[in-house]
C-alpha cells in the first residue's frame, strides 16, 4: 500500500485497475439519445434543479436516467426506472455501492454520462466506473474517471456545471 493512502482509497485503486481502459469518442450532443446524470442529492431529496434538467432533456426527446447520492442518510425516494437515490443502505463500510446497485448500472448502456456531483466521494467514483457510457463528463475532481472535465468551483446548484458541459459538447463537433 502506498504511504499516505488510506485503505478505502487503496481498495478503490485496485478495483479501478480491473476496469478496461476507456477510449472516448466525442459525442454529437444532438444525436445522443440516452443520458445518465449523477448528482449530489439535497437532504430533503427535492432536487429541483436536477428535475428541471431532466424535464428539459426529455422535452428534447432524450431518455434520461438520474441517480442522486446521499451517503449519510437513509433515502425516502422510491426506486423508479428513470430515477433513484443511493443512500446509506446501498453502500458498504468501504464506501462501495452494494452489488445489486452496480449490477443495475452495468445492465444498461448510455450515450453520455454527466457527473454533476460537486464533491469527491468514493461512492461517486465507484458509480462512475460502473456506468456503461460512451462518453463521461463532469467537474474536475480526480483524473482517470471522466473523458471530459471542466474546472469549476463547487456550487450549491449543479445547473451551471450542466450548462457549461452542454455548451462545450454542442460547440465541439465530433470528427
Amino acid at each position: 500500500m502506498v504511504k499516505g493512502m488510506n485503505i478505502k482509497e487503496y481498495i478503490f485503486k485496485r478495483k479501478q485497475r480491473r476496469y478496461p481502459q476507456r477510449t472516448a469518442v466525442w459525442p454529437d450532443w444532438e444525436q445522443a439519445k440516452r443520458i445518465f446524470i449523477l448528482y449530489d442529492s439535497d437532504w430533503l431529496e427535492k432536487n429541483t434543479a436536477i428535475r428541471d434538467i431532466q424535464r428539459c432533456l426529455m422535452q428534447d426527446g432524450k431518455e434520461v436516467t438520474v441517480w442522486g447520492i446521499l451517503p449519510n442518510k437513509e433515502t425516502n425516494s422510491p426506486i423508479l426506472p428513470s430515477s433513484r437515490t443511493i443512500g446509506r443502505k446501498q453502500i458498504n463500510w468501504f464506501d462501495i455501492p452494494k452489488k445489486e446497485v452496480l449490477t443495475e448500472l452495468a445492465d444498461k448502456r448510455y450515450d453520455i454520462m454527466l457527473d454533476l456531483t460537486q464533491t469527491d466521494l468514493l461512492v461517486t467514483r465507484y458509480l462512475i466506473l460502473a456506468i456503461t457510457a460512451d462518453f463521461k463528463a463532469g467537474m474536475r475532481k480526480k483524473e482517470g474517471l471522466l473523458d471530459f472535465m471542466i474546472d469549476m468551483p463547487a456550487e450549491e446548484d449543479p445547473t451551471n456545471l450542466y450548462q457549461q458541459i452542454v455548451r462545450y459538447m454542442r460547440m465541439i463537433r465530433p470528427v
